[in-house]
């Protein structure tokens, strides 16, 4: 299950990517607004987190190797790029008017850029299951159009925690992380419970993705 609602969320992530593909030693500002738009539309969303994330076809060539630079007239502005591809693409009408040329250190071709998301859940080690569902709930919402939904959580932990979640409610389960750090509470779990007890902070919790018409999923 994981393989398949992973390739979900990179075929929804690849369908904002398509227009970067040819994103090389240099493409103008606009182009790489195109493909970033859908994070401001994922800020509309309250409980929803973008994911602008960047990366090269390159073997051995790190993430956080990549330079991106807007050279704007009235200055340069570096883009810094995380370890795990993540960016923080300046996104201003200012900038879209003037257009300049936005410089990379990769070759012309080289790189993908993607949109995706993350559910944004409150703090804490208990974490309410009304607050997972509110956020899938507008998961659901951005996924609609595209032919998919979503059928629960992905709780993403360092492998090195050793992480678990305990279910409160009626019959209380425990959910031990995989190799990867990785627990999944699917949505017909989460119905039954009134609360998750996570014994370290995710790094990350996404939405499991999956097509309108699949059944079950868990």
């Amino acid at each position: 299950m994981p393989a398949s609602i992973r390739l979900a969320l990179l075929c929804l992530a690849a369908s904002f990517a398509a227009a970067a593909q040819d994103a090389g030693s240099r493409v103008d500002y606009a182009t790489l607004h195109r493909v970033l738009a859908p994070a401001q539309t994922l800020r509309g969303f309250d409980r929803l987190r973008p994911v602008e994330r960047i990366e090269s076809s390159l073997p051995g060539v790190r993430a956080d190797a990549i330079r991106l630079t807007v050279e704007s007239a009235r200055g340069a502005i570096a883009v810094p790029v995380g370890a795990d591809g993540r960016l923080d693409f300046p996104m201003s009408d200012a900038l879209l008017r003037e257009n300049p040329p936005v410089a990379t250190n990769q070759p012309k071709g080289t790189l993908t850029l993607t949109v995706s998301f993350e559910l944004k859940l409150p703090p804490g080690a208990r974490v309410d299951w009304r607050d997972v569902e509110a956020s899938l709930a507008q998961a659901d919402a951005v996924v609609r159009g595209q032919g998919g939904r979503s059928d629960g959580a992905e709780f993403d932990f360092d492998p090195a925690a050793h992480a678990h979640i305990d279910t409160e409610g009626a019959a209380p389960r425990r959910f031990e992380a995989d190799a990867d750090g990785r627990i999944l509470i699917p949505r017909a779990v989460g119905a039954q419970a009134t609360a998750l007890r996570l014994s370290a902070a995710p790094r990350a919790v996404l939405p499991l993705l999956i097509p309108a018409d699949s059944q079950g999923g868990s």
